[in-house]
């Protein structure tokens, strides 16, 4: 009796496995950029449902198993993230266009404020107008309009305690602006962005464009794009060389990741020339 019953939950086990997996289908997507035309690799799109990660491939090209009611979530370097519900229409669409937007270059959203030196005191009388000393006041979280007060009055007796806990004048007011409207973050995300390009920009030149046309076998519109690539492939070992100036490790480096990008290429001109058709 007890080895029947065994049997019996097993059997309903692989029945549920069964139906579990019957449900799960294949999503075949490419991501594109808003207002860039690119379709980025290295993309990170995630299946929390099903404990599945892929990568998108250098045409931005990915295959994930989904099932209705699951949720996509795409991750990549100077992209704003994005999370995708899945629905029944969405494993009609071959291949499924996801839009993400740049997150790096948003100027627009950071606030231009004069000079501050970190002296509150000093800070406070170098700025003029009142409009923008109650700006000042506003961005560490106290709205002096509503302690009926100018703003020069008792400058000394709330400063030193926001919210009860004492605040040395020496605050370095710039860091903890910055910190609270996600300024210096937006920063942060736009030095590492310029860095990077600017190590792409000098390994190009250094090389030059006959290097990667005739020992490489790239194309000119496609060198940027092949050194990204080998920077998602091999990040510590490109950094590293970089710093310590070592070229020749640097040359080896793109020699052995050159035919694969060749291959990838391509098969994503070969995709275009299919969809053109």
């Amino acid at each position: 009796m007890f080895i029947k019953k065994i049997i019996y939950t097993l059997c309903l086990l692989l029945l549920f496995v069964g139906w579990a997996q019957a449900q799960e289908q294949k999503i075949n997507g490419l991501i594109v950029i808003d207002f860039k035309d690119q379709h980025p690799e290295g993309v990170m799109v995630t299946n929390k449902q099903s404990h599945t990660s892929v990568l998108t491939d250098i045409s931005g090209s990915f295959t994930i198993k989904a099932s209705i009611g699951d949720t996509l979530y795409f991750k990549g370097p100077f992209l704003e993230d994005r999370r995708l519900p899945i629905k029944t229409i969405h494993f009609s669409y071959d291949p499924l266009i996801v839009h993400m937007n740049m997150e790096v270059i948003q100027l627009a959203d950071i606030i231009v404020r004069p000079p501050l030196t970190g002296d509150l005191k000093k800070d406070m009388s170098s700025v003029k107008r009142r409009n923008e000393i109650e700006q000042v006041y506003a961005n560490l979280g106290i709205d002096i309009r509503t302690l009926d007060m100018q703003p020069e009055e008792k400058r000394e007796d709330i400063i030193p305690k926001i919210g009860g806990i004492p605040i040395p004048t020496s605050v370095n007011v710039g860091a903890l602006v910055k910190s609270i409207n996600g300024d210096y973050r937006r920063m942060e995300n736009l030095r590492a962005y310029e860095s990077l390009d600017a190590k792409l920009v000098f390994i190009k030149e250094y090389f030059g464009e006959k290097y990667f046309n005739q020992d490489l076998g790239i194309v000119t519109s496609d060198i940027r794009e092949f050194l990204l690539f080998l920077y998602g492939k091999e990040k510590y070992a490109y950094d590293l060389y970089y710093s310590q100036q070592d070229f020749l490790s640097i040359d080896q480096m793109m020699r052995n990741y050159a035919e694969e990008f060749r291959r990838r290429v391509k098969i994503r001109n070969d995709s275009i020339r299919e969809k053109i058709k």
